[in-house]
């Protein structure tokens, strides 16, 4: 397996776009493939964000984090944010999204941040398994997630 930008991996853009509009439709009803194929077109940097990582191997799209500015528009104070962590099921549970959610770290801190947050909705035990600390329960996008933080 490797982890590669998306913008050095321009083929999987599309299927990345298939995953989040499957994944996340029913949070995000208004939103459509080619809605998520634009805003991936915008996370195609290397050194500046918002930008996106693609695990790949073979050819075949594995899995995918992103880097941030903002991934919570409640929350403006904190910056910058580990968002869009999916592995493909068949892929799930073999360490991909840890290498993900690793390399996104090492990308924060190479563009000078000293801390990172997430929110997610049910993973709170998988982050602080990852070294992530819990900062607040809160309502976003009609839902209760957790917002989280990790000092780089």
């Amino acid at each position: 397996m490797q982890i590669d930008y998306l913008a050095d991996r321009p083929e999987h853009l599309r299927t990345l776009a298939e995953w989040f509009d499957a994944q996340w439709k029913h949070v995000l009803p208004d939103r459509t493939v080619e809605t998520y194929v634009e805003r991936f077109r915008t996370h195609m940097n290397r050194r500046e964000m918002p930008l996106t990582l693609v695990a790949h191997q073979d050819g075949e799209a594995l899995g995918t984090a992103s880097l941030r500015t903002n991934d919570m528009t409640s929350r403006p104070e904190h910056t910058p944010w580990l968002g869009g962590v999916y592995v493909a099921a068949p892929h799930r549970r073999r360490g991909i999204s840890a290498a993900l959610i690793a390399a996104v770290e090492d990308r924060a801190r190479e563009l000078g941040a000293t801390v990172l947050y997430l929110y997610t909705v049910d993973k709170e035990s998988y982050y602080r398994g990852l070294g992530w600390e819990f900062v607040e329960h809160t309502e976003y996008l009609a839902q209760t997630v957790a917002v989280m933080r990790k000092p780089l």
